[in-house]
């Protein structure tokens, strides 16, 4: 069994892809971890190519949409693709292609942040995401018919959060996709143009853990990060770095790693 599998998500440049997945494998290399990839039509004739040790491809791949249901569902599929093949984890996170990792990951800075995460209060997480902008939402909450569902099952509270390295145990992110596909969510949306994998996913995961997610990626919503922004995260990746290879931030970390030495 795996410590981590991680889900990831692509869809331009296999030059990035394969960075990332070398910065993936150096900051985790005391961790034993897999990795899942779903792909974009164009990425999956390309990584097809070539096989890297402890990374799949899941055979379902598609085009997809940004804020769409496109990609929650993406990841029940990688999660299910693993658990139909016996691929076994602790912990499953939701990744994307523009994460990167400047620190080495522990297991026990994730240990230590379940340990520390209080149970949610309703009335504080609403404010607080209110004050972000999130449960204003308009879009999501047009889907009227996924909200009386989630009322019916006692979720009465929308909960967003980020789901760029967001940190499941396995057991529960069974639970709730098991919940997606047995409601037929896809064909409860009204209105698709909204970041489902924002509202839906953290929504479950709370009414059922009765805590909130935790992760281990620090989001730059407005802007690329540049180095010295990277180097003061307290979490040891970062997202919204550029899928570029010669990006700038890209260059350091290979440079401080010797270019991920000893990962081929």
């Amino acid at each position: 069994m795996y410590y981590i599998i991680y889900s990831i998500l692509v869809h331009e440049s296999p030059e990035s892809y394969y960075d990332m997945i070398r910065n993936l494998f150096y900051f985790n290399k005391d961790i034993n971890i897999f990795v899942i990839v779903h792909c974009n039509n164009f990425m999956y004739e390309e990584l097809s190519k070539k096989t890297v040790k402890n990374v799949i491809l899941n055979p379902i791949h598609y085009d997809k949409t940004y804020f769409t249901y496109d990609i929650p569902q993406a990841h029940c599929e990688n999660y299910m693709h693993c658990f139909n093949n016996n691929i076994k984890c602790r912990y499953f996170i939701t990744y994307a292609s523009n994460c990167m990792f400047h620190k080495k990951l522990t297991l026990e800075h994730i240990e230590k942040q379940f340990i520390e995460e209080p149970q949610y209060d309703p009335q504080k997480y609403y404010i607080e995401n209110r004050i972000k902008g999130w449960v204003s939402n308009e879009y999501f909450l047009k889907n009227i018919n996924i909200i009386n569902l989630l009322k019916e099952h006692g979720m009465n509270e929308i909960y967003p959060c980020q789901h760029e390295g967001a940190v499941f145990e396995s057991y529960i992110f069974k639970e709730l996709t098991d919940f997606l596909i047995d409601n037929k969510i896809k064909e409860m949306i009204q209105h698709p143009w909204t970041s489902f994998e924002e509202h839906l996913i953290p929504t479950i995961y709370i009414n059922i853990k009765k805590q909130r997610l935790i992760n281990i990626c620090t989001v730059f919503w407005n802007h690329i990060p540049v180095i010295h922004e990277v180097q003061k995260s307290y979490q040891p990746s970062v997202k919204r770095v550029e899928r570029k290879y010669d990006n700038i931030v890209r260059q350091w970390l290979r440079q401080i790693t010797n270019d991920y030495e000893g990962i081929t």
